[in-house]
């Protein structure tokens, strides 16, 4: 998401510590290393490799506590596999541009949305002084009408509002978007993600309301 260039970043962790029988941390490095290395690695973005998969870090998702093959890409899948000491890739990487911030502002709030919630959520952001607000709604974008109400609020007074869904396919339905018109709407991307966007996009704009839409809109 920032880092501008086609030198590949890669991600990797361990699920079992080395303590443990069947730890997986040395050869998740060894895999990394590998991918690291690979001519064909270059201008794929961010990579997340564990348990022998390469994975996207948009589309990739944790989903299991403790599983070694808890890192999943939902309607995607891996990228490619590392066979024993040789990288092969199946399908080309997701290239988004970067965001050329020089710093996060961490002051972004999450907040997933449950049957019954009312606009103190929001408010209590705004309150504290939050920069901006993540919200992972249901469904196709649904949000409690008190809720949506103050979420309004925050955009109108210039809190950064991005809005996404709690599914992993699809985005904010146009109806709901339309009762939002001061939030971005983003698809594909979970709650947090968003939370890191926004992060990002204000440590880049700065205050700067035309650099905001140009990192955020159609992203």
């Amino acid at each position: 998401m920032l880092v501008d260039s086609s030198k590949p970043v890669v991600v990797t962790g361990a699920m079992r510590g080395g303590g443990l029988l069947g730890a997986d941390g040395t050869r998740n490095l060894q895999a990394s290393l590998l991918v690291a290395a690979d001519p064909s690695s270059a201008g794929k973005g961010t990579l997340v490799v564990l348990n022998d998969e390469i994975h996207a870090d948009s589309v990739l998702s944790k989903t299991h506590s403790l599983s070694l093959a808890t890192f999943r890409s939902p309607g995607a899948g891996p990228l490619g596999e590392v066979w024993n000491d040789q990288v092969v890739y199946h399908f080309p990487g997701v290239s988004r541009k970067p965001i050329p911030a020089t710093a996060l502002r961490t002051n972004v709030d999450l907040i997933k949305v449950g049957v019954g919630m009312d606009g103190r959520y929001a408010r209590d952001s705004v309150a504290a002084g939050a920069e901006g607000i993540a919200v992972e709604a249901a469904g196709a974008g649904a949000i409690p009408a008190e809720l949506g109400k103050a979420l309004n609020e925050a955009a109108e007074a210039g809190v950064v509002v991005g809005l996404t869904t709690r599914c992993p396919f699809g985005g904010p339905a146009g109806s709901f978007a339309r009762q939002m018109p001061n939030v971005y709407g983003f698809a594909g991307l979970n709650g947090q993600k968003v939370r890191l966007l926004l992060m990002a996009a204000l440590g880049f704009a700065q205050g700067d309301k035309t650099a905001l839409d140009a990192v955020l809109m159609n992203r």
